[in-house]
């Protein structure tokens, strides 16, 4: 239950940077696995942002912004990153905690993380809305083509969605 809920999240983490820890998986208590594990985290928390700052950069490329419209942008750029962060946080500390966690707990993390997303989602929203209503009609053409929903999802190799 808990990687389908992860794997139903995670397109929508990929496409406003909020890149989700693909597995909610037990970590064994000892020293050289503790190590492994915050590696593996730091490279994770590297690669997540490192892929927020892509998607940001392809999307100002993308829409052509402006400088005019920087104020807008800096603000639609600074909640995704925000929102990558925090939601970061979220899926490391439900990570850590979900091996202990009974059904019921489960549960309510889940619930909690899936409110925490819509917030952010909603403030995300707001700047994006912000921005969009500065752009021109053909970056506005632009922006509803590449946020229709068949475009929202992460496409890997060959184009394919995931």
């Amino acid at each position: 239950m808990n990687n389908i809920l992860i794997k139903k999240m995670t397109p929508m983490f990929l496409l406003l940077g909020l890149i989700a820890t693909p597995v909610l998986a037990q970590q064994p208590d000892t020293a050289g696995v503790a190590s492994a594990s915050a590696n593996s985290h730091l490279n994770h928390k590297a690669k997540r942002i490192n892929a927020v700052e892509q998607r940001i950069s392809q999307l100002h490329g993308d829409l052509k912004i402006t400088e005019h419209q920087s104020p807008q942008w800096n603000a639609l750029a600074q909640a995704m990153r925000d929102n990558a962060r925090e939601m970061g946080k979220q899926m490391h500390k439900l990570r850590g905690a979900v091996a202990s966690m009974n059904a019921q707990q489960n549960m309510q993390a889940y619930a909690e993380l899936a409110q925490e997303h819509a917030t952010r989602l909603q403030k995300l929203s707001a700047a994006f809305t912000a921005l969009y209503n500065v752009l021109s009609p053909d970056q506005k053409k632009t922006a509803d083509i590449l946020f229709q929903h068949k475009n929202m999802h992460h496409k890997g190799k060959g184009g394919k969605s995931h």
